[in-house]
């Protein structure tokens, strides 16, 4: 079964953020580009939950969390019931 990905309130302010940033340093489309490679890659996450690795095997953590780079960009997430939310 596919989970849901969701993107928290945090993320979703800095992907806005990231986008006024790409806009002014680069140009929109560069920005659109940019932001549609996170987001891809995150939606790809519902049909490959483990495609990030566990924070925890990479760090001496006790954390649900899993990390995905992406386009010089880290995503963290993790498992909540039938949805993986990115924090």
């Amino acid at each position: 079964m596919k989970k849901k990905v969701e993107f928290s309130q945090i993320v979703r302010k800095k992907m806005k953020n990231l986008k006024k940033s790409l806009t002014d340093r680069f140009d929109e489309d560069t920005a659109k580009k940019g932001l549609r490679l996170i987001v891809d890659s995150a939606k790809d996450l519902a049909a490959f939950p483990e495609k990030g690795e566990a924070v925890s095997d990479l760090f001496d953590v006790d954390t649900d969390f899993r990390i995905l780079y992406v386009n010089h960009n880290y995503l963290f997430y993790y498992f909540e019931d039938d949805k993986i939310i990115v924090a």
